[in-house]
């Protein structure tokens, strides 16, 4: 059996932005473009793992996709 394994790695993208408070430099981050900044690999792997998704390959329901923790757990 083929397994597609799709690891949901975690990422540190530092961002610098003009706010009056911490939390509105949280929501300035909205403005930025994610996906173009990670195709062009403005970040750093944090060498942190949150999740994985394992899927069978050729199968076209997903129904026996499965979620597993970073501790390969099965949710």
């Amino acid at each position: 059996m083929k397994y597609k394994v799709h690891i949901y790695a975690v990422i540190r993208l530092p961002l610098e932005v003009e706010a009056e408070s911490q939390e509105e430099a949280i929501n300035k981050t909205d403005e930025f473009d994610l996906h173009h900044m990670i195709d062009n690999e403005r970040f750093e792997y944090a060498e942190d793992i949150d999740c994985f998704l394992v899927d069978e390959v050729g199968a076209a329901d997903y129904t026996n996709s499965q979620w597993f923790d970073k501790h390969g757990i099965r949710y």
